[in-house]
């Protein structure tokens, strides 16, 4: 089966993980995969070509990487929208110029440009289409502050992102609670699958938790407007108020827009027991976070999240075996299932150090309970290959439909 990703985002052995696992996977099943993503990475201001027309060819893990070229961008501005379209138009071309054959296009949403220009090339060359939401735009922009309802940008893509759903062959989604959405913008609800992001289970050799005298908490991943980073800073602040924060460490890995802010806060209020690295490389990530007692996923208190949480770190954390905090507008989450550590109000300093403070309180048998139930759950849920098999058998299920 000839498959294609258009995705810009999903680089092989880039920061995100789920286009190179699931395509790494179809490969070893003897299907023939073609991704084209970006030549640059905004998060890490990686890049592969540096030529600003032509696509690069590369073949990973048997699968055929097309590096499309890419102006580098930091914010959702001007400079992305370009990118974007660079991104969409050259793979076109490419495309359509080079006949290339495939059963089955799957174009991410993000953004709703290049879902559209999938299936575009799909109505084209004649390929089922598969729309994959890995987030809700154009409304999450709004409901992160980022977009107004009543700007141009937004009808724009909402336009494309309707487009989108009414045409699609196939939806399959990150995000658990899309239904009722998709079927109020005109799409089938009895087209989505619901496959989550996951994680290499073998990236994470297991590693026994044994806790120590001093808890570190670790936050690896981008620093960025929709990650609250600020709010755990904050609770180390109280953490010192309290004459508990000689009981701690926080250890910061990443880089993005809010990174300044939130070393400027630090220095501020002489928090010395935040550590702040940069951006690490993917190898180096269960090193990392096998060493940590605690690992930190916050998120804005932001209607974005109705539809449910899908953070790559959250798998890595989960794989890690560690006691995970999540700091987020849900209630019931993967961590309250799998009863693997904290879940707090999203935004809520005071929350956080009381958990923090919980968790120092707890005897070492219950600290290795949250680090064993997390380590169980990514094995049951979160593996990649038992994933990617459910990813598989929806393509071949999509490829069958015939066209009315």
């Amino acid at each position: 089966m000839n498959i294609i990703f258009l995705s810009p985002n999903g680089q092989l052995n880039g920061p995100r993980r789920r286009i190179h696992n699931l395509s790494t996977f179809l490969a070893n099943n003897d299907h023939q995969v073609n991704v084209y993503c970006k030549s640059f990475y905004h998060s890490s201001n990686y890049r592969r070509t540096s030529n600003l027309l032509k696509i690069k060819k590369e073949i990973i893990e048997n699968v055929n990487v097309y590096w499309v070229p890419s102006i580098s961008y930091s914010t959702n501005g001007l400079r992305r929208l370009i990118s974007e379209l660079q991104f969409v138009f050259l793979s076109l071309f490419h495309i359509i110029l080079y006949k290339r054959s495939a059963e089955v296009l799957i174009a991410d949403s993000v953004s709703p440009i290049n879902g559209f220009f999938g299936l575009l090339i799909s109505k084209i060359c004649r390929f089922k289409f598969i729309h994959q939401i890995r987030d809700v735009w154009p409304i999450a922009l709004v409901y992160d502050g980022a977009l107004s309802k009543n700007s141009i940008s937004y009808k724009v893509l909402k336009y494309l992102e309707l487009i989108q759903y009414k045409n699609c062959d196939w939806i399959c989604t990150t995000l658990p609670d899309v239904h009722s959405y998709i079927k109020s913008n005109r799409g089938d609800e009895t087209k989505i699958s619901y496959i989550r992001n996951g994680v290499n289970i073998k990236e994470f050799e297991y590693s026994e938790y044994i806790p120590g005298k001093i808890i570190n908490v670790v936050y690896l991943g981008t620093i960025s407007h929709a990650h609250d980073v600020i709010s755990v800073i904050k609770a180390f602040k109280l953490l010192k108020d309290i004459k508990l924060d000689h009981k701690f460490n926080l250890n910061i890995y990443g880089d993005g827009v809010k990174k300044k802010q939130s070393e400027e806060y630090c220095r501020h209020h002489d928090l010395t027991n935040v550590s702040f690295h940069g951006s690490v490389q993917r190898n180096k990530v269960p090193e990392i976070l096998h060493k940590g007692d605690i690992l930190v996923s916050p998120v804005l208190n932001s209607k974005a999240y109705i539809f449910g949480i899908n953070l790559n770190k959250n798998y890595d954390y989960f794989a890690a075996g560690r006691t995970v905090l999540l700091s987020s507008p849900l209630k019931i989450n993967e961590v309250t299932i799998a009863n693997a550590g904290y879940s707090c109000p999203a935004e809520d300093p005071k929350a956080i150090l009381n958990a923090l403070v919980h968790f120092e309180s707890l005897t070492d048998e219950d600290k290795k309970k949250f680090a064993n139930n997390a380590r169980k759950y990514a094995l049951k849920e979160f593996d990649s290959r038992l994933l990617a098999a459910k990813f598989e058998s929806m393509l071949l299920n999509v490829s069958k439909i015939k066209k009315n």
